[in-house]
């Protein structure tokens, strides 16, 4: 079974997007244990020391194959929609046509021989799940589109697995995300609010759409604890996608200090993205100063998310701007708190306390009272914590089951 895997972080370097992808490969192994896996990268080296097991697909090569103006050049602009049309009615032609060209110009083919190969060979084309197919990333979106559309063109099954779709009101990504949902046999959601209606106001045309919660749950899962920690988890995100900055933080640093004082607890980093202009440690670690609280020590050489996981074992509560330190605690039966700027973190921890239910907490940075209402909402799960936990391993449970019965589905999809 050959399996070529789009996926939301191509460098390797957010550790929720490569939980997710970690928990698909093994879940389609399982199905299918002789499966080979091409997943989509930037960085082969990363890939091979994250999944030794899966093949490196370079990005690039799908950007060769439908780039704008890789086949007619200049004259694209002048001709919109000639070579789109071209890839659509013959796809294979295209393909030698630019093979051709990058020859003739004495480039290298290799990537885009190595992607339309791939393709052509596959079995299967999934998604796996993530946040990219949205407004904040609409390169993602389009490749994600370019890549499904060659699937069904080439007659190969599409699955769109553990996604969150949306926020989407940019008309071009409305239309890469309903191609996208046209192609697909199978779109699992990770969450019931907004996806499903996304999908219904694009009249996408899958046949079958569930709802099943985040890939990355069965792996915090299988790693919790026995009990309950004492630490105080936290997460911070500043990008332009949760609009927050070092600036947005200050109204974070009372509420941080307050918390630690009225909790006694010190507090345990999680951080789970690791891009250089965006790194959540960092801004952890000057929260931390800021709000003169104790952090623990916990920094690995070589994050990884069961790393991470292990962290958010050792809370009784997490209190996060990121969006998947909340879902490794969740899962472990660890209530958590998401705190949102943008409509696309919003959106993001109100779907995940859909799922989760009463142990998950979502306040607003915005909100005119957002510190008192922060403090007493984290006030609250904490004195609820031994409480809650058995529920918030029931609706994790839960989870698991449908994504596990969504995949079983797949098999029968894909032959």
């Amino acid at each position: 079974m050959r399996i070529v895997a789009e996926q939301g972080g191509h460098e390797f370097l957010n550790m929720g997007d490569l939980a997710m992808l970690q928990v698909a490969l093994k879940r389609l192994r399982e199905i299918w244990p002789k499966s080979e896996f091409s997943v989509f990268t930037s960085q082969p080296e990363r890939l091979k020391r994250y999944l030794p097991e899966a093949r490196p697909l370079s990005i690039y090569g799908r950007h060769m194959y439908h780039g704008r103006g890789t086949l007619l050049g200049p004259l694209a602009r002048y001709a919109p929609g000639v070579e789109t049309n071209l890839r659509r009615l013959a796809p294979h032609a295209t393909f030698q046509a630019l093979c051709l060209k990058k020859i003739l110009l004495g480039r290298d083919t290799e990537p885009l021989r190595s992607y339309y190969t791939a393709v052509t060979r596959a079995d299967l084309v999934v998604a796996t799940g993530g946040g990219y197919l949205n407004d904040e990333f609409p390169g993602m979106v389009a490749g994600a589109r370019q890549l499904s559309e060659l699937a069904r063109l080439l007659g190969k099954p599409v699955a769109i697995l553990g996604q969150g779709l949306g926020p989407a009101n940019d008309p071009f990504v409305r239309a890469d995300i309903k191609a996208i949902a046209d192609a697909a046999c199978l779109i699992t959601l990770r969450e019931g609010q907004f996806g499903p209606l996304l999908l219904k106001d694009l009249e996408a045309r899958c046949p079958d759409v569930r709802v099943t919660g985040d890939d990355a749950v069965e792996l915090a899962y299988n790693l919790r604890t026995s009990h309950l920690g004492d630490l105080l988890g936290l997460g911070v995100r500043l990008a332009w996608y949760s609009r927050v900055d070092s600036e947005g933080t200050k109204p974070l640093v009372t509420l941080l200090r307050r918390l630690h004082l009225s909790l006694k607890a010190d507090v345990m980093a999680l951080p789970i993205s690791f891009y250089p202009d965006g790194e959540d440690q960092k801004a952890i670690r000057q929260l931390c100063s800021q709000a003169d609280v104790r952090m623990e020590p916990g920094e690995d050489d070589e994050p990884t998310p069961e790393g991470i996981i292990r962290r958010a074992g050792h809370c009784r509560l997490v209190f996060t701007g990121s969006y998947h330190a909340a879902v490794f605690a969740l899962a472990q039966g660890i209530p958590a708190l998401g705190i949102a700027r943008s409509q696309y973190y919003r959106d993001k921890f109100a779907g995940l306390a859909d799922v989760f239910g009463q142990g998950c907490g979502v306040v607003c940075l915005d909100d005119e009272h957002f510190e008192e209402a922060a403090f007493q909402e984290a006030r609250r799960l904490w004195s609820l914590a031994d409480d809650l936990r058995p529920y918030l391993l029931r609706r994790a449970e839960e989870q698991i089951a449908a994504q596990r019965a969504a995949y079983d589905h797949l098999k029968e999809l894909a032959g």
